[in-house]
């Protein structure tokens, strides 16, 4: 997964996620489509706080200028590293593990919480 695991995870970044979900949506199971949202919307606010700043307004332009600066961003760990630029964006070569835990009912983290990185072959 490009994203944190959607339960099981703690601290900073993925404790205001779970905060989030128990006021705004107690009882909600958890699942990935809720963490790409929350992910999402964390990217949004990055650029459009980036693109206020730059220019006082939130503009298309502007916030296209603030996502052209992000370079390994991780969302305080909610993602794998992002980066984009002017031809777009580069994934960096992460993902998030998780697994069923054998019950049909739950989740387990066999590698951790953080993303795993591994280097990229040589071109």
């Amino acid at each position: 997964m490009p994203t944190m695991p959607f339960t099981g995870g703690s601290g900073g970044a993925i404790d205001e996620y779970n905060q989030a979900i128990q006021a705004f949506a107690p009882g909600t199971k958890p699942g990935p489509g809720l963490a790409l949202g929350w992910v999402a919307g964390k990217l949004f606010e990055l650029a459009a706080t980036g693109a206020a700043r730059a220019t006082t307004s939130i503009t298309p332009q502007g916030l296209i200028a603030a996502l052209q600066g992000v370079h390994d961003e991780t969302l305080g760990g909610l993602t794998v590293p992002l980066n984009f630029a002017t031809d777009g964006a580069h994934n960096a070569n992460c993902y998030f593990s998780m697994q069923g835990d054998g019950t049909g009912k739950g989740y387990r983290l066999p590698k951790g919480p953080a993303a795993i990185c591994r280097s990229r072959a040589p071109s």
